[in-house]
């Protein structure tokens, strides 16, 4: 424990000295009081919380509706966007299900 600057060096300044530090540890049994007083007052609702809260937060997400799909939705809506995927969506779909029919050839056999 870490003791003032002065040495000690009379029977009064052990006094003082054994004074402050009865005052400090006073001090920190209040804080440890007023702390476990919390801690006893919202325990039950802190550990509903915990337990709980992804409930709560999916149902806020749901009402508010998340930027991520607000943001996708929107981009998605821009006519650019809708005339570049007419374009791309079929030769993608092409090349997925050839590649489909070269691994079902592989697994099965020919036909």
């Amino acid at each position: 424990m870490a003791r003032s600057n002065g040495s000690i060096q009379t029977l009064y300044d052990l006094e003082k000295e054994i004074f402050k530090l009865q005052l400090k540890a006073k001090d920190i049994e209040l804080k440890l009081d007023d702390s476990f007083d919390h801690l006893h007052d919202n325990f039950y609702k802190m550990g509903w919380n915990s337990v709980f809260s992804f409930r709560r937060r999916k149902r806020r997400e749901e009402q508010e509706g998340s930027f991520s799909t607000g943001f996708v939705q929107g981009l998605l809506g821009t006519e650019s966007i809708q005339l570049l995927l007419e374009k791309f969506l079929p030769i993608i779909s092409a090349k997925i299900s050839a590649g489909l029919e070269k691994l079902m050839e592989r697994w099965f056999g020919k036909k």
